[in-house]
């Protein structure tokens, strides 16, 4: 079994309603100590030093320190169907919510300030929304919109003015690369796999993302911390791809235990978290895909 070396890193453990790091190598991780205690939610940056906490109807962004301790900064009451989206960079995160008249509305927090913008309002109705991928060196959103009238790829400034890039129909999911310059999305229309190169404005170069045609509904899109490979989970099936981005050979199919959800690129390169659909779901897990293998990390540290 291939291993991908010692991990470090904080999650957010919902059994237990806190921020926690993580320790130890694939197969064998567990929860440390909980950072943070007493969360509804809470959505960890791709570097695991800062999170968008959501508590006691209060949302708050946290900034863990070396020492295991951290640093509030208040964001205010949480809205209705709050949820936050991080820069690949972990420098910005956004929180976007509807309003009363079904258009969206954001936040925007830049880590290093100890101030929250917004809330700053958007043309686009919050209930097409289907994806949001956020690059802080440019204070830019892009948005996956499913609309019968305007639907395709927008960008969102922060200041909140919108332009459609690209009139795709059916995209479902986005993520950026390492270097915030190419836009992965995927398309529901065909089940197809985009590349947008952000940099050039060049049409999207398309690939079949070779799943089933019944699948109209991926979870999420995310590729590595290393940029080598790509991660594409569906909440309607039981399998999990993984494109190598360098090449055009077909995906690994990972086959797991239940629908995944929630995933994410986490630590050292070919590392990603997730979850599964699983009443008995109490953990989290990590997936290796040098080795193709998924590990369960203990909701709680083994006992002495």
């Amino acid at each position: 079994m291939q291993v991908s070396g010692v991990t470090s890193g904080a999650l957010f453990d919902p059994p237990s309603g806190s921020i926690r790091q993580v320790l130890g190598v694939p197969g064998g991780a567990r929860f440390g100590s909980p950072i943070v205690s007493g969360l509804d939610n809470a959505w960890i940056s791709p570097d695991g030093k800062s999170a968008v906490t959501l508590a006691a109807g209060q949302v708050s962004g946290i900034r863990i320190q070396a020492d295991g301790g951290y640093s509030t900064t208040p964001w205010g009451p949480a809205p209705d169907k709050f949820k936050a989206v991080w820069s690949r960079d972990g420098k910005a995160a956004v929180g976007i919510y509807p309003q009363e008249d079904g258009t969206a509305a954001f936040q925007v927090w830049r880590v290093e300030q100890s101030s929250v913008d917004g809330p700053i309002p958007i043309t686009l109705v919050y209930a097409s929304i289907r994806s949001l991928a956020v690059r802080a060196r440019t204070s830019e959103i892009f948005a996956a919109v499913q609309d019968a009238n305007a639907g395709g790829l927008y960008s969102v400034a922060f200041s909140g003015n919108s332009s459609q890039l690209n009139s795709q129909i059916g995209l479902e999911a986005l993520a950026l690369d390492t270097v915030d310059t190419l836009l992965y999305g995927f398309t529901s229309t065909g089940n197809t796999l985009l590349t947008f190169n952000t940099a050039t404005d060049s049409l999207p170069v398309a690939m079949p993302a070779q799943v089933s045609t019944e699948v109209t509904c991926p979870c999420s899109l995310a590729p590595s911390t290393d940029g080598g490979h790509l991660a594409l989970a569906y909440a309607a099936t039981d399998q999990l791809l993984v494109y190598e981005t360098a090449t055009a050979n077909p995906p690994a199919v990972i086959l797991l235990e239940g629908r995944p959800e929630g995933l994410d690129a986490y630590g050292s390169a070919g590392l990603f978290t997730l979850a599964l659909r699983r009443q008995d779901a109490a953990s989290a897990l990590l997936l290796d895909v040098k080795s193709g293998s998924v590990y369960f990390v203990p909701a709680s540290p083994p006992a002495n």
